[in-house]
């Protein structure tokens, strides 16, 4: 957020670059409560029933004498933490909505994820578990590299609303200021829990410079999308409840975007029923999730290139694979299998985030979890930190993307890197995929240290990109 734009919402950011506002009437309160509970409960009804009527049995705030019992970062994903269609318009006609429209005038509720209606998150915090909560950031880092979506240009505000709270014991802090002006190269990115998330540089964090942000049960703060703030690591006796979310100001890009959505649609759903339909035919072995409308242009690799790979894998080491572009997770299911399962690890990386939670639990349900874990974020950022701590041995990608991630990653892999880039059938390349070939061959023909080579299989073409040292051993 600049300073002029800053200057525009006065009202909002002051001085700190945040503004509190009280946003529930008592009985608003716990209407946002309630609603909060009943999808606490209905996550562990779902995945523990057996221990429903133990959690039942206490208030949310009590979690933490419970959570032992059950896993916690594999349960409170953001399926279950995003409020569900009809409970996200009960919390719409809560007092929260119209009085902070009456503070900063026209807005919409951001689809950050495409869930398809407005995204109302919340959170628990359990005492003393720093994990709980993020580091020092700002939320537009997070976007930068790829976790969620914003139209370009816009202006975004974030509000945190405190359910269950102390605000010196377990609220938010931040740096005052931080909205208008932060240095250039502020944080890295590094690889937790599957996604690319910011670290702040460490000549940058100056703890005596964070402040307590004010914020009581029954109010709201609203901040920019590049204030720095942080969770506080829980100091009460209590779980800590909060809901958040981001809106957009001035709801015409957002309006756009939605609008582009629906059109788009009924090409996504031809897509994804010929895909369903390939996988009941071809895979039938697997049992295999589709998200409900993101799609990907990612082919289904065929029988013969899996042989090609696990024959390579007889002469040559193919422990650690790269498969860019999850989709749904069948080619890193089928290559890890075809490769030998507890011998080769798979890292698959997804940009949409249903798509990479439809992945990963694809993963789960076929067996495969100790063997692929799936990675979210953009890949132009995810790819030389997964090159950075790796040994990558073979990278898998469509061809569409091959001139981007054999760019990025020819000079940070080992010599006997394999590149495996992939398109459809040999009469069935889209001119995309054919130009795709041409340039990334004819590009690199003279390369010294790779040599690239198309294969026509019967049901698929791709290009190879071997070491030259392969062809002097």
């Amino acid at each position: 957020m600049t300073a002029s734009e800053h200057g525009a919402y006065p009202d909002i950011y002051e001085e700190n670059g945040f503004k509190v506002f009280d946003c529930f009437e008592p009985a608003e309160l716990e209407a946002a409560r309630a609603l909060v509970r009943r999808r606490y409960l209905h996550a562990i009804e779902d995945t523990y029933p057996h221990l429903a009527e133990q959690f039942r049995s206490l208030p949310t705030t009590r979690y933490h004498e419970l959570n032992h019992l059950i896993d916690h970062r594999k349960t409170w994903i953001k399926a279950y933490r995003v409020l569900p269609p009809e409970d996200s318009k009960k919390f719409s006609k809560l007092g929260l909505i119209d009085r902070l429209r009456e503070l900063i005038g026209d807005f919409e509720v951001c689809g950050i994820d495409d869930v398809g209606w407005e995204e109302f998150w919340w959170r628990i915090v359990r005492p003393g578990e720093v994990n709980d909560v993020a580091p020092l950031h700002a939320d537009q880092w997070y976007h930068e590299l790829g976790d969620g979506y914003y139209p370009p240009g816009s202006t975004i505000c974030k509000i945190w609303v405190p359910l269950h709270s102390n605000p010196m014991l377990n609220g938010l802090e931040g740096i005052p200021m931080s909205a208008l002006s932060r240095p250039d190269n502020h944080y890295v990115g590094e690889l937790r829990h599957g996604i690319v998330k910011p670290r702040i540089a460490d000549d940058l964090v100056d703890e005596n410079a964070l402040i307590t942000i004010p914020v009581h049960e029954g109010q709201a703060v609203t901040f920019t999308n590049s204030f720095i703030h942080r969770g506080k690591v829980n100091r009460a006796d209590f779980s800590r409840i909060s809901i958040e979310f981001a809106v957009l100001l001035g709801a015409r890009a957002e309006r756009a975007k939605v609008a582009a959505k629906s059109a788009n649609l009924a090409t996504d759903n031809v897509r994804l029923t010929a895909d369903r339909q390939a996988c009941a035919e071809r895979f039938s072995l697997l049992e295999v999730e589709f998200p409900k409308n993101a799609i990907s242009a990612v082919p289904f690799l065929d029988d013969e290139v899996l042989a090609y790979l696990k024959a390579l894998g007889t002469s040559r080491n193919l422990n650690f694979v790269l498969d860019v572009g999850s989709y749904v997770a069948v080619n890193a299911i089928r290559v890890a299998d075809a490769l030998g399962v507890g011998k080769t690890r798979v890292v698959s990386l997804e940009e949409n985030r249903e798509t990479a939670d439809v992945a990963q639990r694809n993963v789960t349900r076929n067996g495969f979890g100790e063997s692929i874990e799936v990675v979210r974020g953009k890949t132009n950022v995810i790819l030389p930190i997964v090159a950075d701590a790796n040994t990558i041995d073979l990278v898998l990608a469509p061809i569409t993307a091959g001139a981007m991630i054999f760019s990025v990653l020819r000079d940070k892999v080992d010599q006997d890197t394999l590149f495996l880039f992939y398109g459809d059938g040999p009469k069935g390349l889209s001119a995309e995929q054919r130009e795709a070939f041409k340039s990334l061959i004819d590009e690199h023909r003279d390369d010294e240290d790779f040599q690239i080579t198309e294969l026509n299989f019967s049901e698929q073409c791709v290009a190879v990109a071997l070491p030259k040292t392969s062809f002097s051993d």
